[in-house]
């Protein structure tokens, strides 16, 4: 899997996200890379999916999640994140307070897809 790619999944493209097994340096990468790809959407028409699966993160990175996820908030229909543990559910808890954003967890990759597509 791509660090950013359209994904189909039953019909339907699926944004995805892969921060999996990224260093904090990886992750701000990535969330730059994604930056214009969301703005580029139609406003409320994104399912998003993110895998953080071993991804590591910092205050940097917490700040430029709050950042991204305030950014997205115009484009995005929804967002399924797989692969939180531990301290990284508090620090997705900050996020949401901060950016007024209900973001889902989910055990797998497939049921977050599911989910997803069942929004549109």
């Amino acid at each position: 899997m791509k660090r950013i790619e359209f994904i189909q999944h039953k019909g339907k493209p699926i944004l995805t996200l892969n921060f999996s097994g990224c260093s904090p340096a990886e992750v701000l990468k990535v969330i730059e890379e994604a930056r214009p790809i969301f703005a580029s959407q139609p406003h409320n028409s994104v399912l998003a999916l993110d895998v953080v699966n071993d991804a590591h993160f910092d205050i940097e990175v917490v700040e430029a999640l709050k950042n991204f996820t305030v950014h997205n908030k115009p484009y995005v229909k929804g967002v399924a994140v797989v692969g939180v543990t531990g301290l990284q559910k508090l620090l997705l808890q900050s996020i949401q307070t901060f950016s007024k954003r209900n973001i889902y967890l989910f055990d797998g990759v497939e049921q977050a897809k599911d989910w997803l597509v069942g929004l549109s």
